[in-house]
């Protein structure tokens, strides 16, 4: 199973926005990760 890790800088709507990047990417089967080293995509939300 694939996993992800979001990285999220800046304001609180760029914390939402990566909220809504989890559940999209929760949707299509990914897991969070617990760390970016066993992530196999970061997404970095600046």
């Amino acid at each position: 199973m694939n996993k992800y890790h979001i990285i999220t800088y800046g304001c609180q709507m760029n914390k939402s926005d990566s909220e809504r990047i989890a559940t999209i990417l929760e949707s299509k089967n990914y897991q969070p990760a617990s760390s970016e080293n066993e992530a196999d995509l970061i997404v970095v939300n600046m």
